[in-house]
């Protein structure tokens, strides 16, 4: 309804002359009263072609039919997004509304049933995006009322919403002491065209020795998004607060680090890399012995399992505040070492070690020194040497020691294998480390006890040379025969094409 204003001016005096008077002249109505009215006009509107509106979506310029634009964006595959299309009645009568079928492939699903919308009222129709694969997805629906038809282009992009990761492989926080810190670098890069929200986790962690269970791993940032096309540092801090174990192993502190992309459920969701660190109770030691099968020996006599968790001795005050007593360090810390194998005599098999110092997080530290005692004369009767028993090493720096065993060609009358018998060949030998930052509390120095082993098998028998003989004489006529085969096909091309 609307109020229209109407203005009415008198008549002019019947005494006036009416041929001279100009009714468009305002002076000629001076002194004249003006009358205002008001006229209301109304009007009633019926439902047509245009009653049902969409309120949320915006139209697709420049298409020759009118058609709303339904953009799910960049979806992780796997996942799944819900948007809906708000539809409004504006007309005083119910219409039905319905849909078209999506796609058969499923990548877009209608989750609302068909049914009424009530006069004057509204309906959110819900459309779901599920992307199956990388892809980018296009759709046209219809929704169907009984007052229009109206047109929906839908699309969405599966994405594999993995970052890249620097370092590729290995992430080593490296060798500290308890108390101290030492950091990783790690570099994400977001290769897409859109942003990520991305966070970093470790798992599956080991952590043998620590004396509460806090994680001596923790990232900074944490978590966060990174732009189309950009990059992230993260720095990854290892404290730990007691030494690892087992003594000697390189994986004292091991588990997995994950990048997650907020939102994958699919395929490239995270990337993950391999963790490792070590801890040492003094600043000079030695390391790369074998990793632990299991179960093995401690050094003080009990037996380790790298799985299993050391049971708790506290006293009144651990009691309250839930920690750990110190284990009681071992006199002396022990290390194994198998050379690859098995070998006969003649052959010759070579492992390393590797002694270090600590450098602390500040930078400091102080060179360590080691010294291996000398072999046994029966150990170096069989063959067993080291190339560098004695040195000293920087602080943050590594020396590798490498042992050798190379049995005599000609078997001993009191070894196993003059008897034709395999056995496993075993060295002792003790390394001494003085020096560091912090230095072995041994006035001595710190004693580590290496055990050194490698298979050792008899001698071939003549029956058994000859078979090998034989064997490498068929395998070099199968090749020669093979390759002379493949010389006279290309000879016969040859003579056919000189023949044309």
């Amino acid at each position: 309804m609307w109020r229209v204003p109407v203005f009415i001016k008198a008549a002019p005096p019947l005494t006036e002359d009416e041929e001279t008077f100009d009714p468009n002249d305002d002076d000629e109505w001076v002194g004249h009263p003006t009358t205002v009215q008001h006229v209301e006009v109304r009007a009633v509107t019926r439902g047509g072609k245009s009653s049902v509106v969409v309120d949320n979506l915006d139209e697709v310029p420049g298409s020759a039919e009118l058609t709303y634009d339904l953009d799910f964006g960049h979806v992780a595959v796997g996942d799944r997004v819900v948007r809906s299309i708000g539809l409004r009645n504006l007309a005083d009568v119910e219409c039905g509304v319905g849909m078209s079928a999506p796609d058969h492939e499923g990548v877009f699903q209608t989750l609302t049933a068909s049914r009424p919308m009530p006069p004057l009222g509204e309906l959110d129709v819900k459309i779901a995006f599920q992307p199956g694969r990388v892809h980018d997805y296009h759709e046209i629906v219809t929704l169907k009322t009984s007052l229009r038809t109206i047109r929906v282009a839908m699309r969405g992009a599966g994405i594999s919403p993995a970052l890249d990761v620097e370092p590729s492989d290995v992430v080593d926080c490296g060798d500290a002491v308890p108390g101290d810190c030492k950091n990783a670098t790690l570099t994400l890069t977001n290769p897409t065209a859109f942003p990520q929200r991305w966070r970093a986790e470790v798992r599956n962690l080991s952590s043998p020795g620590q004396s509460t269970s806090r994680s001596p791993f923790t990232f900074s940032p944490g978590g966060g998004v990174i732009a189309p096309n950009g990059t992230c540092t993260v720095t990854l801090s290892f404290t730990p607060d007691a030494p690892g174990s087992p003594y000697g192993y390189e994986k004292m502190f091991d588990g997995t680090i994950a990048v997650v992309v907020a939102g994958g459920g699919g395929p490239g969701a995270e990337t993950t890399r391999e963790l490792r660190a070590r801890c040492w109770a003094d600043g000079s030691f030695v390391c790369g012995g074998d990793a632990p099968d299991g179960e093995g020996d401690d050094g003080d006599g009990d037996h380790f399992s790298k799985d299993r968790v050391l049971p708790p001795a506290v006293n009144a005050v651990g009691l309250r505040t839930g920690l750990r007593e110190p284990r009681p360090r071992a006199p002396y810390e022990s290390i194994e070492l198998t050379l690859p194998g098995p070998i006969r005599p003649g052959d010759t098999s070579s492992a390393s070690l590797h002694v270090g110092s600590v450098k602390n997080a500040d930078g400091g530290g102080s060179n360590a020194e080691y010294a291996f005692a000398s072999f046994d004369a029966d150990d170096v009767a069989k063959g067993w040497r080291v190339d560098e028993p004695a040195g000293s090493v920087a602080a943050g720096d590594r020396k590798k020691v490498t042992f050798t065993f190379a049995y005599p060609p000609a078997p001993r009358p009191v070894d196993p294998c003059y008897f034709g018998i395999p056995e496993t060949v075993r060295a002792d030998v003790t390394c001494v480390l003085r020096g560091g930052a912090p230095a072995p509390s041994e006035e001595g120095g710190r004693e580590v006890r290496v055990t050194l082993r490698c298979r050792l098998l008899p001698p071939l028998t003549a029956e058994e040379i000859a078979e090998a003989e034989a064997a490498a004489a068929a395998e070099a006529a199968a090749v020669k025969a093979s390759a002379e085969e493949g010389d006279g096909g290309g000879d016969g091309v040859d003579a056919g094409d000189g023949g044309a």
